[in-house]
């Protein structure tokens, strides 16, 4: 289980962004709120939880902060 992901914002998109964490490109959900607060080329700490579905795989959700994360 991936826990917390630090890298680079390499992408931001409408629902996700893409973290780059030493060369591997994570695609990680987040809320609006978050996404706004995210600048490419910088580095972000981002609290992840993991979800695994049968028909989806693995989907990331991402966090600013681990109050965030339990509200």
């Amino acid at each position: 289980m991936i826990g917390r992901l630090r890298g680079t914002v390499a992408e931001i998109g409408e629902e996700a962004a893409l973290i780059d964490v030493g060369g591997v490109g994570y695609v990680v959900r987040c809320g609006a709120r978050m996404l706004s607060r995210l600048a490419l080329d910088t580095e972000a700490t981002i609290h992840v939880e993991s979800h695994f579905g049968e028909q989806t795989g693995v989907t990331l959700y991402g966090f600013l902060s681990r109050d965030e994360q339990a509200a």
